[in-house]
């Protein structure tokens, strides 16, 4: 059983793109998503349920409960919308991803949105060094769109785990491109998700305020450089341990 609720009567601007954001490696494209949502005045427009999410309830801002979602908000642009599809879960089961799936790209066709940008982190290991946002496109159109804005396509390797790899590949006649973001991949990653924040603002051409984001990027690189140190600290000690002693 999987349910999508629109809000009655909704209008949404033809030719409109579908931003997908939802919690993954470095929970960069919940971040990106929720953060545009937050600084270009998203309103909530719709809700989706399955009886494959989690038994539980959330308790939400005006203290009632509320079952576990996923959810659609509406940014209003100058000429076009932007639709984003966001949630605190991934469908937990093959059967519900591929559901949840086919229920967003009908919805999709049904209200003309022509264009689905799937964002997601690039898990690499490395604490440092993770400059990169990897494209992977279903059309040529936005190959050259990105890449105008230093998106790198076929560097990526192995596969998109999710609804950011699933619900792309199945949206046939709709442009596709999911946006990967290098990050460590065992952190909360706000860094990554500016950078595809940037690229956004550059391809919807939309101003946007980075100050908190970049706040709450410098608070996570404060704490993985006293990770990083105490990890070198500890190599070392071990080296030191290693060496032979000598007693004169």
């Amino acid at each position: 059983m999987i349910k999508l609720f629109l809000k009655k009567n909704k209008k949404i601007a033809k030719n409109s793109a579908l931003l997908i954001g939802l919690p993954g490696i470095g929970l960069v494209g919940r971040i990106t998503v929720n953060y545009l949502i937050d600084k270009l005045n998203g309103k909530k427009i719709g809700y989706i349920i399955c009886d494959h999410f989690p038994a539980q309830a959330i308790i939400n801002e005006k203290g009632e409960l509320e079952i576990m979602q996923l959810y659609l908000y509406q940014i209003k642009l100058e000429k076009r919308d932007l639709i984003c599809f966001t949630g605190d879960i991934q469908p937990p089961t093959t059967e519900s991803q591929y559901g949840v799936s086919n229920k967003i790209i009908n919805f999709c066709k049904k209200y003309g949105i022509n264009e689905i940008i799937a964002i997601g982190g690039y898990a690499t290991g490395n604490l440092d060094g993770n400059k990169h946002v990897f494209g992977i496109s279903n059309n040529e159109e936005h190959k050259k769109a990105f890449s105008k804005f230093n998106v790198v396509y076929g560097k990526a390797k192995g596969s998109v785990v999710g609804i950011v790899g699933v619900l792309p590949s199945l949206a046939k006649g709709l442009k596709s491109t999911c946006l990967l973001a290098e990050t460590h991949g065992s952190f909360v990653d706000p860094a990554a998700a500016k950078k595809v924040v940037e690229i956004l603002s550059n391809y919807f051409s939309f101003k946007i305020d980075y100050e908190e984001i970049d706040k709450a990027a410098e608070e996570i690189k404060k704490i993985t450089e006293k990770i990083e140190k105490e990890i070198m600290e500890q190599q070392q000690s071990e080296e030191r341990k290693k060496k032979p002693s000598y007693i004169q």
